[in-house]
C-alpha cells in the first residue's frame, strides 16, 4: 500500500499527521502519546451496544458500504409486507 502524510484538520484529537492511501482517504494518524489519555475517555463514551461494531471489522465496512450506497443515492424502497 502506498501511503501519504496530511497534516492535522479539525479534530477533538491532536493529530500530529494522517497517513492517507493512494485515494486520500485516511488510514492512520500520527499522535502523541499524550493523547492516549484522552482516546481512552473518548473510547468509553462509545455505549456498550454500539461499541461491538468497532471490534468487527466486516460489520463495520458493510455498514460503510451502506452509507456510501446512501449517500450517492443507490437506495430503493422496502415493501414490508411482501417479506
Amino acid at each position: 500500500m502506498i501511503a501519504n502524510v496530511q497534516k492535522q484538520t479539525k479534530c477533538p484529537i491532536r493529530i500530529k499527521q494522517y497517513i492517507t492511501d493512494e485515494k486520500g482517504d485516511k488510514v492512520g494518524a500520527i499522535i502523541d502519546m499524550s493523547e492516549l489519555g484522552r482516546i481512552n475517555k473518548v473510547l468509553k463514551l462509545i455505549p456498550p451496544e454500539e461499541s461491538w461494531l468497532f471490534e468487527n471489522p466486516d460489520a463495520l465496512e458493510r455498514i460503510g458500504e451502506g452509507l456510501s450506497d446512501v449517500a450517492s443515492g443507490r437506495v430503493s424502497k422496502l415493501d414490508l409486507k411482501n417479506l
